[in-house]
């Protein structure tokens, strides 16, 4: 049977069963556009990860208490001491780090935060003024807080963009009044700009309030926050001179951390992590996604 016989005797069969054809060719066309929209959202979510992350910084790298130690094919965290606001001020050292540029300790605690009768349930960051430029989080109105604000542990805060338009309607008003915090009475001396996207703990990055490190320890969380060899924080903000010192800004507060905590090379109770890394660990994730929904989507093909 040559190709031309082929080809009549497959429009005869399609003439005769024109609903059998017609609804296979439907779900062609279905299961192929179901397989590049789901595609598409897994490359979507991705290209929104990778947005989120560079947004937050430039040359970021980031140091997390405890070690993460691979075994049984997954990543496990051993926590062993925690990280203090004395190696935050280590690490700053550039007589010994030359390539950090800043550093900035962070602690995150849940506080309700109050303006007259309305209340909200809030991420509260104490860290210290160097996280305006860490972070690439700058005050959109008033000013975010000083160096003399840290020393002296004022009551100041600077709101997010959310609980400043939940609380007040307009950010810009919210300058000037006093919010109370867990209770205490605070200054609003300054508003974020509007990030969008979510944080490390899976909330908005616009749902937070921030006010000196000093002050929440001292007001707000007095005698629990204390550690080993310090003030506890929960990880360790660190902006490298240029994206070409960054290899050598983990190098530095490698050892260095390495030295203040007294331990040899692979005992490490410390994990330092570049931009890229995290930058890494979501594309692999969402690669993983891109294929689940591409097999799911594939299914309806069969």
């Amino acid at each position: 049977m040559d190709l031309i016989e082929s080809v009549r005797m497959a429009l005869r069969s399609l003439r005769a069963n024109k609903l059998r054809a017609g609804l296979t060719m439907l779900g062609i066309i279905i299961g192929t556009g179901a397989v590049i929209a789901l595609l598409a959202v897994g490359q979507g979510a991705q290209a929104e990860i990778t947005s989120q992350i560079q947004s937050i910084g430039s040359n970021l790298i980031f140091v997390f208490p405890g070690q993460l130690q691979q075994g049984m094919g997954r990543g496990t965290l051993r926590i062993v001491r925690m990280l203090t606001r004395q190696d935050a001020e280590a690490i700053a050292d550039t007589s010994r780090n030359p390539h950090v540029a800043a550093v900035a300790p962070e602690v995150q605690r849940s506080v309700t935060l109050a303006y007259g009768g309305d209340s909200v349930y809030i991420t509260a960051v104490g860290t210290t003024p160097e996280y305006e430029f860490v972070r690439n989080f700058p005050a959109q109105y008033g000013e975010f807080f000083t160096a003399a604000d840290e020393a002296a542990a004022a009551r100041v805060v600077v709101l997010g963009a959310q609980p400043a338009k939940n609380l007040f309607g307009d950010p810009e008003e919210a300058v000037g009044q006093t919010v109370r915090i867990n209770g205490v009475p605070f200054k609003v001396i300054g508003v974020l700009v509007e990030k969008g996207g979510q944080g490390f703990g899976g909330g908005s990055r616009d749902a937070i309030v921030v006010l000196p490190l000093s002050t929440m320890q001292k007001k707000l969380f007095s005698g629990r926050m204390l550690a080993e060899g310090g003030l506890r924080v929960d990880f360790i903000n660190v902006s490298a001179v240029d994206e070409a010192s960054i290899d050598a800004a983990i190098e530095e507060i490698t050892w260095t951390l390495r030295d203040r905590h007294e331990i040899q090379y692979e005992e490490d109770d410390f994990t330092v992590a570049s931009q890229q890394d995290i930058l890494s660990v979501a594309g692999q994730i969402t690669n993983i996604l891109t294929i689940v929904l591409g097999a799911i989507a594939g299914i309806s093909l069969l």
